[in-house]
């Protein structure tokens, strides 16, 4: 909200009242800007839901594998494990459940990739929608639209854009 103020005076300044319509893009967008970090922390919590998953399935089956071992007794439980599944031919089965868990953990990265793509999308549209709004609606209310103006007016909104991103991130 604090980068707002500059971006409307400087604005008002230049267009008048028609720098207004830029900051109503700006309100509009805000609920979609919220909902893209909403989705971003739940998709951030289902990735690693899923990589725990993953990573458990693949540790019971390296765990048992890698302790096979004859002359300790302590891991002798594991190498028993390990005659288990061969002798029940259960490796299809795990290995399986495996590729099942990978499965599931790309699906929630793919999501993630999605939702960053949006918001970038967004951080980026933003100003370019702001400044284009402006302008339409300077030009719209009979005012004439120079260079100065035009230049100014998209300058000043990213550099304030730019500015409000250092902060963010």
């Amino acid at each position: 909200a604090r980068f707002f103020l500059p971006i409307l005076t400087i604005s008002c300044r230049l267009l008048g009242w028609s720098a207004f319509a830029g900051f109503v893009v700006l309100l509009l967008g805000w609920p979609l800007n919220s909902f893209i970090a909403r989705r971003a922390i739940r998709i951030s919590k289902g990735v690693l839901t899923a990589r725990d998953k993953r990573m458990r399935v693949s540790n019971a089956i390296i765990g048992a594998v890698s302790s096979y071992d004859f002359q300790s007794r302590h891991h002798l439980t594991r190498a028993l494990y390990i005659k288990f599944i061969k002798f029940f031919a259960w490796e299809d089965r795990w290995i399986q459940r495996v590729l099942d868990a990978r499965e599931h953990e790309l699906k929630w990265l793919a999501k993630s990739r999605i939702n960053t793509i949006l918001l970038q999308a967004l951080w980026t549209a933003s100003p370019i929608l702001v400044s284009v709004i402006s302008l339409m609606v300077f030009v719209a209310r009979g005012n004439e639209l120079t260079l100065g103006v035009a230049f100014t007016v998209r300058a000043t909104i990213v550099c304030i854009f730019a500015l409000a991103q250092e902060f963010v991130l």
